[in-house]
C-alpha cells in the first residue's frame, strides 16, 4: 500500500471517528430533548392537586345543591386533598365569607393548582372569581341561594293551586308543579 492510500484512509478513519462523535452528541441531545419532554407530558396528565370548602347556609334546604358543582369539578382530573363542609354561621365561615367577599351561598373556596389547566383556569373564571395564582371562589349558582347582604333566601317560587274538583275537563297542576322541578326551579 501506498503513502498515499494510507493518507486516505487515515483521513476517512478520522472522518469516520468525528462523525461517530457527533451523531452520540446530537442523539445524546434528542434525548435529553426526548426526556425534558416526557417530565412535561408527565405534569400535564398528573392531576391538579385541591382542596374544597362548600361553605353553605345550614337552614337554607331549598337552596341549590353545591355537590352538583363538586361532582363537576371532580370530573377535571382533579386530586381533591381535602374537602370540608363549612356552615356560614359558624365563625369560620363568617370569616372565609369576608375574606373572599361571598355574597350568595352556597360557595365552594377552591385552593391548590387552580390554573393547572386552562380547562380549570376557565371553569373558575366562568363560574366565579380566581382571586389569586392559589385560590377560586365557585359561586355561579341556580336559585334559590342565600344572599348574605339581605340575610335572606332569594330565588325560590311558591305555588298556590286552586282547582275546582268538580271540574273533570280540568288539567291537574301538579303537572305544571313536575315540569318547573324538572327545569331546575326551587
Amino acid at each position: 500500500m501506498n503513502q498515499k492510500t494510507q493518507g486516505l484512509i487515515f483521513v476517512a478513519l478520522a472522518l469516520a471517528a468525528a462523525l461517530s462523535i457527533a451523531n452520540v452528541y446530537i442523539i445524546g441531545g434528542r434525548f435529553g430533548d426526548v426526556k425534558e419532554v416526557e417530565t412535561i407530558a408527565k405534569e400535564m396528565m398528573r392531576p391538579a392537586d385541591i382542596e374544597v370548602i362548600s361553605l353553605v347556609k345550614g337552614d337554607c334546604i331549598n337552596c341549590y345543591d353545591i355537590t352538583k358543582s363538586v361532582t363537576a369539578l371532580k370530573g377535571m382530573n382533579v386530586n381533591i386533598k381535602n374537602e370540608k363542609t363549612v356552615s356560614f354561621d359558624s365563625a369560620e365561615g363568617k370569616d372565609l365569607a369576608d375574606k373572599y367577599k361571598i355574597l350568595k351561598l352556597p360557595a365552594l373556596i377552591v385552593s391548590g393548582e387552580i390554573n393547572k389547566t386552562d380547562q380549570l383556569n376557565k371553569f373558575f373564571e366562568s363560574n366565579g372569581a380566581v382571586i389569586d395564582d392559589k385560590n377560586a371562589v365557585y359561586t355561579n349558582i341556580m336559585p334559590p341561594y342565600y344572599d348574605v347582604a339581605q340575610d335572606s333566601v332569594l330565588g325560590g317560587v311558591s305555588l298556590i293551586h286552586i282547582e275546582d274538583d268538580s271540574c273533570t275537563d280540568c288539567v291537574s297542576m301538579k303537572q305544571f308543579d313536575n315540569a318547573l322541578k324538572q327545569a331546575g326551579v326551587g
